[in-house]
């Protein structure tokens, strides 16, 4: 759009607003254009479907609506938009950041898991194997139970002897 363009705009929307009620008869807004049909229409365009600050009014004329009641200049409006860009690129970069901060959870996740049950697996083996010891220390216990048993009875049968 052409500097000349938004320099007219800006003036007709303030126009507008200097009404009663923010509406303008045709024959008011075709004065406004210094008889430059070919502008006029470009104009008109521009504010009813490009930019869409103004309304038909039926045949009679233009009404502005909310859009044109809010808007204030180009330089403002380019202000807006770059400062909306600015926040969808941070808002872009921290969807990123999170993105991969959550593929690196999703892939680290499994190896806490995966080590605890290696872990639960090993402690009970082991605790297996201790079980096993423990019942062969048992076996061991008893079968030199019965050895000093065995030996008791000998050496009561000897000092039994010795004292005849």
């Amino acid at each position: 759009m052409k500097e000349d363009h938004k320099k007219l705009i800006e003036h007709i929307i303030r126009q507008f607003k200097e009404t009663e009620n923010g509406s303008m008869y045709k024959e008011t807004f075709v004065s406004l254009f210094e008889q430059d049909h070919n502008l006029r229409l470009a104009i008109s365009n521009i504010l009813l479907k490009d930019l869409t600050l103004i309304d038909r009014q039926g045949d009679f004329g233009y009404r502005l609506n909310e859009n044109g009641w809010n808007f204030t200049t180009f330089a403002d409006e380019e202000l807006k938009q770059t400062q909306l860009k600015l926040k969808e690129n941070i808002e872009l970069e921290n969807l990123q950041s999170s993105n991969k901060l959550n593929k690196w959870l999703y892939k680290t996740k499994w190896f806490p898991l995966i080590l605890s049950i290696f872990a639960i697996c090993i402690s009970i083996y082991f605790g297996y194997q201790d079980n096993d010891e423990k019942k062969q220390m048992k076996i061991d216990i008893k079968s030199n139970k019965k050895v000093i048993d065995s030996l008791k009875n000998e050496i009561n049968l000897i000092s039994k002897k010795v004292k005849k």
